[in-house]
């Protein structure tokens, strides 16, 4: 299958590194002895590597979601909402939504960027919690929407208002909410990856065919 990888240190000659080298490829497990170690393809690396100047250039969005972010508010609801129908999904979802804010505060790591396509993603979290919240006893619904409020501030904080222009022209139309016309400046997608060599005319040309029927 497909996997993507942050390779500390550059693809080249033995002892030369150049620090994290993001890179996506297959693995194929199949026609290997036991005792063989996985064979692994890099199909594309996000930036051009030293010693490999013929690698493909692509964004991966995967080395982006294998990120870890702190989410230290939402961490503290994993408890107390387990036991609580639609509990779980509530703080899971608030969880998706720390994990933009902190990112976009600190200038979207690893890489500095971040796809369109993912922003609207995590935007759509916040609006699964406008009717998740909603589920929350009464009790713990103060301190949960005091947690939100938090990450709402520092979302408005961090990013300033385009009616979503930007937005809109990368993904489409979007719903009316305040959150979905706030974008960082610059905009995260601007410095993203663009694909140069084999992967570029793939995408561009579709497969190659090679004149023979596949096997079943």
């Amino acid at each position: 299958g497909t996997v993507s990888v942050a390779h500390h240190g550059s693809v080249g000659p033995p002892g030369h590194r150049e620090g994290a080298v993001h890179a996506q490829g297959t693995c194929r497990e199949h026609d290997r002895e036991d005792d063989e170690p996985p064979f692994y393809r890099i199909d594309a690396v996000e930036h051009p590597v030293a010693g490999a100047p013929g690698l493909p250039i692509a964004a991966i969005p995967g080395i982006i979601n294998d990120y870890r972010m702190p989410t230290p508010l939402s961490d503290g609801f994993d408890e107390v909402l387990k036991t609580v129908p639609g509990g779980r999904a509530a703080a899971n979802t608030l969880g998706a939504w720390e994990i933009l804010v902190t990112r976009l505060e600190r200038g979207w790591p690893p890489d500095g960027w971040y796809p369109p396509e993912e922003y609207r993603a995590r935007l759509e979290y916040r609006d699964d919690l406008v009717t998740l919240a909603d589920e929350i006893p009464a009790p713990i619904r103060a301190d949960f929407d005091e947690a939100l409020a938090t990450l709402d501030r520092r979302f408005t904080e961090a990013t300033v208002d385009d009616g979503g222009q930007a937005l809109t022209s990368r993904v489409g139309s979007i719903p009316d909410r305040w959150w979905w016309r706030r974008i960082t400046e610059p905009l995260p997608w601007l410095t993203m990856p663009k694909s140069k060599g084999r992967k570029a005319r793939a995408e561009k040309h579709g497969p190659r065919s090679t004149g023979r029927r596949a096997k079943d």
